[in-house]
C-alpha cells in the first residue's frame, strides 16, 4: 500500500520538472497523471486521491497547492485533556510524514509554503518548488487539519543563474562598511552579479549608495528604494517584518515584501527581490500585485475523522 508520504514524494518530484510558475492547467495535469481525480464530493477545482485532497489557492508571485491529509475535526467539541491530545496526534501525524519524506531541506531564500499559516512547519523544496508538511487550524472555529503545501519559489539562486549568466569578477563589496541591516537575497545578487543592470528588467543600487528610508503612505512602514524597474519605477522594500517575533534583527529584513512605485501609483508584491526578479524574467512582464497580503488556505469540508 502506497504510503502518504510516497505519494507526496511522488507529487514533489513530478513537480521539480517544472522550472517557472505554470498555469493552473499545467498543474491540474501533474495531479491528473499522477492519479489524482475529481472528487465526487466537491467543486471540480477539487482533485482527490484516496482520503487527500487537492486544491489550488490565488497566490500572488507564485501557484500554491494544497493537500489536505486529514481532518481531525473541531477541538473545542472536546474537553481540554481529549483537546490536547488531538492537537499532539496531529503534530505526530504531520512529523511522521514529514520524516519519510524522500526531499531536500528548504534553502535559505526558499519561500515559506506555510507562511501565515503555522510558524514552524516541516520545510523541504523538490526542484524550485517549495514544500512543507504542518498541523494546520487557522481559526477557533475551524478544524484542525494537518497539510501539505507546495509553492513555486525555492532554488532560484539556480534558476537565476541559468537565465543570467553572472559576470566572472563581479564588483567586491565590502560588506563590514556596510552598518544597516539587508535582506539576504539581496546580499546575494550584488556578491553574485554586482550593482547595476541585472536581467534587462531592473538596476540594483550598490549598498554604499542606498538612500535614507522614506515614509510611505500612511508614514509607517517606511520605502527603502534598492532598484530601478525598467520604465523607471522604483523598487523598494517595505521596512515591515512578516515575523516580529524573531529576535535576530538579519532575519526581520529577510520578509520584507516590495513596492513598485511610479507616479500617483504604487503596487505591493509579496515576495522578496530574488523572487521578483525570476518571475519578471521568465515572465515577461511584472509579477502580479498583491497589496502586502496573502491568501491563505482553507479546509474545504472534513475528509476523515481521527477520532
Amino acid at each position: 500500500m502506497t504510503s502518504i508520504s510516497d505519494r507526496l514524494t511522488d507529487l514533489a518530484h513530478r513537480l521539480s520538472g517544472i522550472l517557472d510558475v505554470p498555469s493552473e492547467k499545467e498543474l491540474h495535469d501533474v495531479l491528473v497523471a499522477a492519479g489524482w481525480q475529481p472528487s465526487r464530493h466537491h467543486t471540480a477545482a477539487v482533485l482527490q486521491l484516496g482520503e487527500m485532497l487537492a486544491y489550488t489557492l490565488p497566490e500572488p508571485c507564485s501557484v500554491h497547492l494544497v493537500i489536505g491529509i486529514r481532518d481531525f475535526g473541531d477541538p473545542q467539541e472536546l474537553d481540554e485533556e481529549e483537546s490536547a491530545q488531538l492537537y499532539q496526534e496531529a503534530e505526530t501525524l504531520a512529523a511522521g510524514i514529514a520524516a519519510e519524506l524522500r526531499l531536500d531541506r528548504a534553502g535559505p531564500f526558499d519561500i515559506d509554503p506555510f507562511e501565515g499559516v503555522h510558524l514552524h512547519p516541516h520545510r523541504f523544496r523538490a526542484g524550485h518548488w517549495a514544500a512543507g508538511v504542518a498541523d494546520v487550524q487557522e481559526d477557533a472555529d475551524l478544524p484542525l487539519t494537518v497539510e501539505a503545501h507546495f509553492a513555486w519559489g525555492a532554488n532560484l539562486q539556480d534558476r537565476l543563474t541559468a537565465l543570467v549568466p553572472p559576470p566572472a569578477r563581479p564588483p567586491a563589496v565590502d560588506w563590514a562598511t556596510i552598518t544597516r541591516p539587508l535582506p539576504a537575497d539581496y546580499r546575494w545578487l550584488i556578491d553574485t552579479y554586482g550593482p547595476g543592470p541585472l536581467g534587462g528588467v531592473l538596476d540594483l543600487t550598490a549598498p554604499d549608495r542606498l538612500p535614507a528610508p522614506q515614509s510611505g503612505p500612511d508614514l509607517f512602514p517606511e520605502r527603502l528604494a534598492m532598484a530601478t524597474y525598467g520604465d523607471g519605477a522604483t523598487l523598494s522594500w517595505i521596512m515591515d517584518s512578516t515575523r516580529p517575533w524573531e529576535s535576530d534583527p538579519d532575519e526581520q529584513v529577510n520578509s520584507w515584501h516590495l513596492e513598485l512605485s511610479r507616479p500617483g501609483r504604487r503596487r505591493g508584491y509579496h515576495c522578496g527581490l530574488l523572487h521578483f526578479i525570476v518571475l519578471a524574467i521568465t515572465g515577461k512582464h511584472e509579477p502580479a500585485a498583491t497589496n502586502g497580503r496573502r491568501v491563505t488556505a482553507v479546509w474545504l469540508s472534513p475528509v476523515s475523522r481521527a477520532r
